[in-house]
């Protein structure tokens, strides 16, 4: 009778850990949301507020094309953006409020700067095109077979390369694929690929 007792308790704990370990991995990080149409895909991507990321980022030119891998985490008010290889290994920028801290770990060097708040509109950001979004007039959002693609111009934007931005939302994983950002001329001067990417609401 006891050991009957002690199996189902420890039948009943299993369970327990199991949908605790499920609504860790899904539901903290958004993973199980269901969009079925363009009004919840923008719903969706109106309302993230954190996430940490690995992205690959193309910047190009008229003469060449440069790609730099980074980690991006945007937590509340705080952001890290790090380099992980290349040329910008160990270059970090972190923004908390008005304040942006810029460190390179491999020289051992460390800036502050205070109340520079146009650095911290940082266009690599996935929540500075929230921002952006939801003070554009000219946006829309269109179905794709495999996409929502959010295409906008850039409200009051003073710098001819930054005109237009188009983030991707995969249909399959409900996450953000792909970000690219275009100048006066519809030319893209910035493309990232968001390699890995956990989102907090």
């Amino acid at each position: 009778m006891k050991r009957g007792i002690f199996v189902t308790i420890i039948f009943f704990i299993l369970i327990l850990i199991f949908f605790s370990i499920y609504y860790y991995i899904f539901q903290k990080n958004g993973n199980n949301i269901i969009i079925k149409d363009v009004n919840q895909a923008e719903s969706y991507i109106s309302n993230i507020r954190n996430y940490r990321a690995i992205v690959e980022v193309t910047v190009e030119s008229n003469k060449n094309s440069n790609i730099y891998n980074m980690k991006q985490v945007k937590e509340n008010d705080y952001r890290l953006q790090e380099g992980i290889d290349g040329e910008i290994e160990g270059i970090i920028i972190e923004n908390k409020e008005e304040k942006v801290i810029i460190k390179n770990t491999k020289l051992n060097l460390t800036k502050i700067y205070n109340d520079y708040s146009y650095m911290t509109d940082n266009c690599l950001f996935l929540d500075t095109f929230i921002k952006e979004w939801k003070e554009s007039e000219d946006k829309k959002v269109i179905e794709e077979e495999n996409n929502y693609k959010f295409e906008m111009k850039i409200k009051n934007q003073r710098n001819r390369y930054i005109q237009s931005k188009t983030l991707y939302l995969d249909k399959n994983t409900n996450e953000p694929a792909s970000l690219e950002i275009k100048d006066v001329n519809r030319k893209r001067t910035i493309y990232i690929l968001y390699k890995e990417i956990e989102i907090e609401k």
